[in-house]
């Protein structure tokens, strides 16, 4: 089975990835505060990009219904390997729903994670495609199923939450809850450095996964250079934030910073050819 999420391509979607926004990723958690050694601690809690969340909140529940209505009759979901990928804001939408299959299995019975019980994940399946096997079995189904694997390919897609997100996902990974997670990502692209941690707003962003990077092509042996993060070699990776914790939005290597850059640089340019013209 593979799910695929589409990139921007409407307005409405550039709203959503312009925000930098974060909330819980499981709705109705909050941080709290924790007494050690006479000193209160915040205990933080896993966050997400607002936007991010919000767009796919919004077809989740539908999305996983339709996943389960995939399954043959007289076959489990179990029998099936899952395949999640997007590029772009999909990318972002795909890492959120495999972290929400892998913690919690294909749980149909809402949309995203939240503190309020969910409702029983088979009944809508049971009521929209009339499963008789549902219905006419008293006893109620185990626990949410899961795909017997779970793999997530994404491409340029930016960052989803903040650190205690990325580290969340990675568990699922030690664990193998998720069997492979990748981001190809293309060495010039801003997207995938996006959004930035900004320490002024007390926001932090960080990837999941590993990173695949792709450069330029090698003109004397005609292929791409490419490297993967913890496999190619012990390079710390280049998109992620790390030490680069920014103050201001437009701070070199932010997004906006890149953008003023980049402008700055074309105008430049642009003055240099007129003159030479005069």
């Amino acid at each position: 089975i593979v799910v695929s999420f589409r990139g921007t391509c409407e307005a409405v979607d550039l709203l959503t990835d312009a925000s930098i926004v974060q909330e819980p990723w499981v709705e109705g958690t909050e941080e709290t505060k924790d007494k050690q050694n006479e000193k209160e601690k915040t205990k933080l809690v896993p966050k997400v990009h607002v936007g991010f969340r919000k767009s796919l909140n919004s077809i989740s529940r539908r999305l996983k219904e339709l996943v389960l209505a995939t399954v043959q009759p007289g076959d489990k979901l179990e029998d099936y390997d899952l395949l999640v990928t997007g590029h772009s804001l999909g990318g972002a939408l795909a890492t959120l729903f495999v972290a929400d299959i892998g913690e919690y299995g294909m749980d149909a019975g809402r949309a995203l994670p939240q503190t309020q019980q969910s409702d029983d994940w088979w009944k809508a399946l049971a009521n929209t495609f009339s499963r008789k096997d549902n219905n006419n079995n008293n006893s109620k189904p185990d626990a949410p199923p899961r795909p017997k694997s779970l793999r997530l390919y994404n491409f340029g897609s930016p960052r989803v939450g903040n650190a205690e997100f990325s580290r969340l996902f990675d568990t699922l990974l030690e664990k193998g809850r998720v069997d492979q997670a990748y981001r190809l990502v293309n060495d010039q692209d801003v997207v995938a450095r996006a959004p930035r941690t900004m320490v002024t707003l007390s926001v932090d962003y960080d990837h999941c996964g590993s990173t695949v990077l792709v450069g330029e092509v090698d003109n004397n042996s005609n292929y791409s250079k490419l490297w993967i993060e913890g496999e190619s070699d012990d390079t710390a990776c280049p998109v992620r934030d790390y030490e680069n914790r920014f103050f201001s939005p437009t701070s070199e290597g932010t997004l906006l910073g890149d953008l003023l850059s980049i402008a700055t640089t074309t105008t430049s340019a642009d003055d240099d050819d007129n003159n030479n013209d005069e």
